[in-house]
């Protein structure tokens, strides 16, 4: 390919030097008084730029072939393929050592005076709520507190008496005003302990299905509103 290339711009050298019109050197004439000075030769447009084509001609082929010729002196050099991207490395994870699974829930019942509950008037009393969240608690405590202070006898269990309570947010218990009580079941609910269900008869089997609660808060029974009839309650 490189003798083509060669051989292309000789033939066109060739072509331009074949064109090339050299002028005629100036010549001498004689003057007045003797001596001889130079006859000025004006050239053509065509004959003014021949030499430069001639230079630029013979430049481009010094550049063709030094460029198109290999050093044949140095060795090719053989380059390393480049890979499209980087090798996928098996990678391994190790859970922290401080990450331990979730505890299992605890059943925790209370029978602080005999009657098998805890009985709850102030919030101070709602700290001998042992192994009880703060949450329930501070719940707990301010519910008691807010049916003493609004109590319209001084005699009776005005309070809330806490039965049992399961530590992933059940508990259940009895609300006890001047006027008589009632059985409560409460739950942890968006982040918060609330009162899920009061009742003087069987838990309503709806709810205990809503919230999920299990048999160690229910029981084993329950109330169908919709068969208007007693039922089995069974949820781990």
């Amino acid at each position: 390919m490189h003798s083509d290339l060669e051989r292309t711009l000789v033939g066109e050298l060739d072509e331009v030097a074949s064109n090339l019109v050299v002028p005629p050197l100036p010549s001498l004439e004689a003057t007045s008084s003797g001596r001889r000075r130079l006859r000025a030769v004006h050239l053509g447009r065509g004959d003014r730029f021949a030499p430069f084509l001639v230079a630029a001609a013979v430049v481009l082929l010094l550049v063709s072939v030094t460029f198109a010729t290999p050093d044949r002196d140095e060795p090719p050099r053989a380059t390393a393929p480049r890979a499209s991207q980087e090798p996928n490395l098996p990678t391994t994870s190790r859970a922290p050592d401080d990450l331990t699974p979730p505890a299992e829930p605890r059943l925790i019942s209370y029978d602080g005076d005999g009657s098998g509950r805890a009985q709850v008037r102030t919030r101070a009393d709602a700290n001998n709520l042992a192994g009880a969240p703060d949450s329930f608690k501070e719940f707990i405590g301010r519910t008691a507190e807010r049916l003493s202070q609004g109590a319209a006898c001084d005699q009776g269990l005005v309070g809330v008496g806490v039965q049992s309570l399961r530590t992933d947010g059940y508990a259940v218990g009895a609300v006890n005003d001047c006027d008589g009580g009632y059985v409560a079941m409460w739950a942890m609910v968006d982040g918060g302990w609330t009162e899920i269900q009061a009742t003087q008869d069987l838990w309503n089997c709806a709810v205990l299905a809503q919230y999920r609660v299990p048999s160690d808060i229910a029981g084993d029974t329950c109330y169908d509103d919709v068969a208007r009839a007693q039922r089995p309650y069974q949820r781990s």
